[in-house]
């Protein structure tokens, strides 16, 4: 019998190796399935959402992003820096009371861009001053200079953690505070906002219609997963 465990629900299992001299060997591996309950998951440069909710992407207009070879070899959406690519998905958030958004990206120096809007908000992921954000997903205004030294070229995880009360955005694992704040579900789902030209790539919008507390057992499991599926990310 091997003595090989696959790991289970995105969490990690033991892994052990084979006996070598007498000693044997342990270490972590991760699953590269994402934990059950996701409300919007759109990967592998495609528009249909593999939730389960049949919440496909749209164009907003006409063009759509290009679907080509990007992070780690995996099919991505890529935006080609003409602000007009922008794809919309139908509202699904307004019962939620918090929501978690996990996003791959890579990108190209871009100036400003912003990977996700839930409202009508002149709101920003980076501004063109000083690489801060003015965040507002999922919020009913925007914060003002938060959070600080967003990124603005590589390949990044940026997640976004809003509950009824506090709001956090982490990138790459490393989190940027926390701020009070009340959750807004937000009337659209936008997701490469024209006004913010965007010239790079998504390769992942996994999106949870829950507040999930960055460190808790659910976001390492999501986070290890990632991990697993696009190993370039600069976070162990």
């Amino acid at each position: 019998m091997s003595n090989y465990r696959l790991p289970i629900n995105g969490y990690p299992n033991r892994m052990r190796s084979p006996i070598v001299s007498g000693l044997e060997s342990v270490q972590e591996v991760y699953s590269t399935d994402y934990p059950s309950g996701m409300a919007l998951y759109l990967d592998n440069g495609s528009l249909l959402d593999k939730s389960g909710n049949d919440r496909n992407a749209t164009p907003l207009n006409t063009n759509s992003p290009a679907t080509a070879i990007g992070l780690d070899g995996k099919q991505v959406l890529r935006w080609n820096g003409t602000g007009t690519q922008e794809l919309q998905v139908s509202p699904f958030l307004q019962t939620a009371i918090g929501a978690t958004l996990y996003c791959v990206c890579s990108l190209n120096g871009d100036s400003n861009y912003n990977l996700a809007r839930t409202a009508n908000l002149d709101d920003y992921w980076k501004f063109v001053d000083g690489s801060i954000g003015y965040f507002g997903t999922f919020k009913s205004s925007r914060f003002e200079g938060y959070p600080s030294s967003m990124p603005n070229i590589g390949n990044h995880l940026i997640s976004i953690h809003a509950s009824d009360t506090t709001y956090e955005v982490v990138v790459d694992r490393i989190s940027k505070g926390v701020q009070p704040s009340s959750f807004l579900p937000g009337d659209r789902f936008r997701i490469g906002v024209n006004n913010r030209v965007f010239s790079g790539d998504i390769a992942l919008m996994l999106v949870y219609s829950e507040y999930i507390q960055p460190g808790t057992s659910k976001d390492v499991a999501v986070k290890n997963s990632i991990k697993s599926n696009y190993p370039s990310l600069p976070f162990s």
